[in-house]
């Protein structure tokens, strides 16, 4: 199975449009260069008020 190694940073307006349920996807391009579209559900569980 390929595996990515995925860098997440999202500006503070992203990361609260992502924990309050407002986007349904995040945008992320691992490190060789791959997109990646990810249901933001995925990710959400990871995020709090101090960040990701």
């Amino acid at each position: 199975m390929p595996n990515l190694v995925l860098d997440i940073a999202l500006s503070a307006e992203r990361m609260k449009a992502v924990y309050q349920g407002h986007a349904n996807r995040i945008l992320i391009r691992s490190r060789d260069g791959t997109r990646v579209s990810l249901p933001a559900h995925h990710v959400r569980p990871f995020l709090t008020h101090e960040g990701v």
